[in-house]
């Protein structure tokens, strides 16, 4: 980034206390910046430092960290064009965070003391940036957890030699050219721009390394993405790409082998780097079972991984690094839980991508299913058979631990998922379970698809519980019956999650009581309360109101029309697929416009 005046007058006008202002007025404080350029995890400043200046990210990207409870904890990311430093400056209290660079960046600083003289010199300027405050401060009450910026930067890395990740940059390119310029940049292209070599400098080659900083910054400025390719080969360039990155994805595919801590791998595990790191695995559809993604994140020191196996993989991995993901959450529900295949279908016709879903109970198959790649015909056919046609769930015992054993259920689940894994499924998957033993819920994201799905809708009373490392998991609507609170946390995108408890209170219509025997010699006009009603109402009934509060969590939240249709009423499913479709076809297409903007289609 140049720091000549107006170059840094240029980039005060993007900034929002400054935009709009006239043009002598910015002038007058870029006049009084300074350039300050920070390596990835160097401190701007401390918590508890005074206030030294008010600063402006030019290039590169930031993370807030706060001391809670003796432990340091990230609070939030600051990228591009944004200010630090002006509401405490103005209150005139010391820095009540850590702001460390997550990645070599360039910050314009305009001392305390100058800033304090041109406020009093242009009183408009110190307006703008008292209202910039007071918006700041509103925004955060209204969302105290927005998230952190979308990254600008990605870095391409090539597990093992022979990877091709320029193939994949141009596929990402032509993905985020609906966004703005982006630039694909490999070492080829540096050398053609500053001169043969220059690419591979190294960190303490002080002339050439500034030079190739200042070219990369201008880049940035110019572009709203960069993705940087890394050679096949640890050296120089591949170490700065890591540098420069919002994102590392980490690239292989069959000629990588089995996961393990190849030579660029443990360039990556040395490089000091505070990116968010992932892994791509391309391969076949049919390889996706015999695959070891946890293997590779391991070996990378990877949050999440990623598949690569058909024409619409890229465009989800697009849509996913950038925060314009779209998840789908799918709630417990018993027989209610049919409606989900009418969401499906609608989100088919309208083209709304499931780039990651997830559910509890009767939404976790539904939607491991789907995650499978099932298509909704399927899944269908085979709710059909599994709660209609045959009945998986009559294999009662001396209720000591429950009234059904599953044994039959779970030998179905078996049959149907084999030995496939969660971290194995073509469309990232999770579920929730509750720890009977903690009392919390236990989101499952790795395992045998059979175990934790079945574990997921394991009604307490009903099924027995499963036990694992020493506690006792049963269906995760006891604690979490829609977790779209998990969705959330991912930071992929938008939320779009779909209840459907309808009313689950049970009822005596026409029974006045009090009277012990009334559910013997029934007289209600409502339908009498059977024993596994009672039993699934006292199990959920603590995530009844929480499911309510999940609205906060999705940005979109379909309440599906299942009253009249009881918690084991198998044979509507038919009827109740229509009316769910007609119900979401309608929400969805109103709330498309909403998604983000890769993911209209």
């Amino acid at each position: 980034m140049p720091t000549d005046r107006r170059s840094a007058a240029s980039l005060l006008a993007q900034t929002k206390p400054f935009r709009g202002l006239p043009a002598e007025v910015i002038e007058a404080f870029a006049e009084r910046c300074q350039l300050r350029l920070l390596h990835t995890g160097e401190a701007l400043f401390r918590q508890g430092d005074s206030v030294a200046a008010l600063y402006v990210v030019g290039v590169g990207r930031l993370r807030a960290y706060g001391n809670r409870a003796g432990s340091e904890q990230a609070l939030g990311e600051i990228g591009a064009l944004e200010t630090i430093g002006e509401i405490v400056m103005l209150a005139g209290e010391r820095h009540t965070a850590t702001v460390r660079a997550v990645r070599d960046s360039a910050i314009l600083c305009l001392d305390r003391e100058a800033l304090m003289t041109l406020l009093r010199q242009y009183p408009e300027a110190l307006l703008q940036l008292s209202q910039v405050v007071v918006g700041r401060l509103l925004d955060r009450l209204r969302n105290p957890d927005p998230g952190p910026p979308g990254p600008r930067t990605l870095c391409l890395l090539p597990a093992t030699p022979g990877v091709d990740v320029r193939a994949l940059g141009a596929q990402l390119q032509a993905c985020y050219g609906q966004l703005g310029r982006v630039c694909l940049l490999d070492a080829a292209t540096v050398d053609a721009a500053l001169g043969a070599g220059i690419a591979h400098s190294r960190f303490d080659d002080a002339t050439n390394n500034a030079r190739l900083v200042r070219w990369l910054s201008a880049l940035e400025s110019d572009y709203s993405y960069l993705i940087y390719l890394a050679d096949d080969q640890p050296g120089p360039w591949a170490r700065r790409c890591m540098r420069q990155a919002d994102r590392i994805l980490v690239l292989a595919d069959e000629s990588s082998g089995s996961a393990r801590p190849t030579p660029m791998l443990r360039l990556l595990a040395e490089t000091d780097v505070e990116a968010v790191i992932a892994v791509a695995l391309r391969l076949e559809r049919s390889a996706l079972a015999g695959s070891d993604p946890l293997g590779w994140c391991q070996a990378a020191g990877a949050e999440t991984h990623y598949f690569l196996h058909d024409a619409q993989s890229v465009p989800a991995l697009a849509r996913s690094l950038v925060g314009q993901a779209v998840g789908f959450v799918l709630g417990g529900g018993g027989a209610r839980g049919f409606a989900h295949l009418g969401l499906l279908r609608a989100a088919r016709e309208l083209g709304i991508p499931i780039d990651l879903i997830g559910g509890t109970s009767m939404g976790a198959f539904i939607g491991a299913l789907h995650a499978e790649g099932r298509s909704v015909e399927e899944i269908t056919e085979l709710m059909r058979e599994t709660f209609v046609q045959r009945n998986f769930l009559n294999d009662y015992m001396l209720p000591r631990v429950a009234l059904l054993r599953t044994r039959k259920f779970r030998q179905r689940l078996g049959s149907i998922f084999g030995e496939r894994r969660l971290e194995q499924l073509a469309t990232p998957f999770f579920c929730v379970s509750t720890s009977l033993t903690r009392g919390v819920a236990v989101v499952h994201e790795s395992g045998r698809l059979r175990d934790w799905v079945g574990t997921s809708m394991a009604v307490p009373g009903i099924a027995p519980p499963m036990v694992w490392n020493e506690e006792l998991l049963a269906d995760g609507a006891v604690v979490n019956s829609l977790p779209a609170d998990v969705m959330r946390q991912f930071g992929r995108g938008a939320v779009i999650a779909c209840d459907v408890s309808s009313d689950t209170a049970l009822r005596a219509e026409g029974v006045s009581g009090p009277d012990f025997d009334a559910l013997f010699h029934w007289t209600g006009l409502s339908p009498r309360p059977g024993l596994f009603d009672i039993l699934l109402r006292s199990a959920t009934l603590s995530s009844a109101g929480s499911s309510r509060g999940q609205a906060a969590h999705a940005d979109c939240l379909i309440r599906m029309p299942t009253a009249g249709v009881g918690l084991f009423q198998w044979k509507a499913l038919d009827r109740l697929l229509d009316s769910a479709y007609r119900h979401a076809l309608v929400e969805l297409e109103a709330f498309k416009p909403r998604l983000p903007p890769l993911a209209r289609g």
